[in-house]
């Protein structure tokens, strides 16, 4: 299985583990994009930050080649930090 989404939680100074959702199961998912495309989505973030407080921020797994072994670096596949509040 592969993942191609995942949200860190910024605690204790840093970013913290990897929480993956969007999980591919036997199926090789990409989405083919040409320079200057852009793709956007909206995400019920509520379901999937589990109501908890704090700073996050989503990292895509977003290649540079069709054969999906390099990544773009992380600074283009990352989005701007957000904070959920209660």
């Amino acid at each position: 299985m592969g993942s191609y989404a995942y949200y860190q939680r910024f605690e204790d100074g840093k970013w913290g583990a990897d929480n993956y959702w969007f999980v591919v199961d036997g199926v090789r998912l990409y989405i083919l994009l040409v320079e200057g495309d852009r793709l956007e989505d909206s995400l019920p973030l509520y379901f999937y930050l589990r109501n908890a407080p704090g700073r996050y921020r989503i990292v895509y797994r977003v290649y540079r080649d069709k054969d999906l072994k390099k990544l773009l670096p992380l600074k283009d596949r990352v989005s701007a930090p957000f904070d959920v509040v209660e």
